[in-house]
């Protein structure tokens, strides 16, 4: 990665436990949008197509934009996480835990 996908806007530490609040850029996240849709596409099946086989424009109507973009945003954070462990220098013990504080389209 060329540029910087994300942003830091707060590191606490305490008790042995750290926590990040970070900041994505929106084209990371768009990056995913393709493989979300296709991990729903694969799943859902409508009327007149094979599973697998229903256009694009019907699966994300389907399923709706936010649920499209949450996937999206964590297949991002899933491919984020470990190049953050490792540009921020950060001694990982265990899976770190995730939550989406703010998402919108």
């Amino acid at each position: 990665m060329s540029k910087k996908q994300y942003n830091i806007l707060n590191k606490e530490e305490k008790k042995g436990e750290l926590t990040l609040e970070i900041e994505i850029t929106v084209d990371f996240i768009t990056s995913f949008k393709n493989q979300a849709l296709l991990d729903y596409k694969k799943d859902i099946e409508l009327d007149g197509f094979r599973k697998g086989h229903a256009p694009d424009k019907m699966i994300e109507e389907k399923v709706g934009e936010m649920a499209l973009l949450e996937k999206a945003t964590y297949k991002a954070l899933n491919n984020l996480i470990p190049l953050i462990i490792t540009q921020e220098k950060i001694d990982a013990l265990t899976q770190p835990s995730i939550s989406i504080t703010k998402l919108a389209p």
